[in-house]
């Protein structure tokens, strides 16, 4: 649960109020335009000390940080369970409880169900 997350969920958490100092941080140039490419997008490691009026910083939190966040302001808590078939099931503790599809990984069952609840729960 260390792997930092992904551009789109920064953006995400950004959105959503997440605002908590990370040591890592995507940098995109304010001037360009809203269709986005890889190469408009950098990664910073010394977040925190960094400030560029030309660049709007997103922080890039661990998959670990953000499941955290969610539980300490929202009550949210993603678990992550093996499947009996092979794979990992994303789980949100919400009341129903939510279990979405199976995935290859932990990280991308977790990275998922972030996912889904920055989408469809706040």
């Amino acid at each position: 649960m260390i792997t930092p997350v992904t551009f789109e969920i920064a953006k995400l958490l950004k959105e959503k109020g997440f605002n908590k100092r990370c040591s890592k941080a995507f940098l995109l140039k304010t001037f360009q335009p809203s269709n986005l490419f890889e190469d408009n997008i950098s990664v910073i490691k010394d977040a925190e000390n960094y400030s560029n009026s030309e660049f709007e910083k997103y922080y890039r939190p661990t998959t670990s940080e953000v499941v955290m966040w969610l539980w300490n302001d929202y009550k949210i808590w993603i678990e992550v369970r093996k499947s009996y078939v092979g794979g990992f099931i994303p789980v949100i503790a919400t009341y129903p409880r939510i279990e979405l599809e199976t995935y290859l990984t932990p990280t991308e069952a977790y990275i998922e169900g972030i996912l889904y609840t920055l989408v469809n729960l706040l």
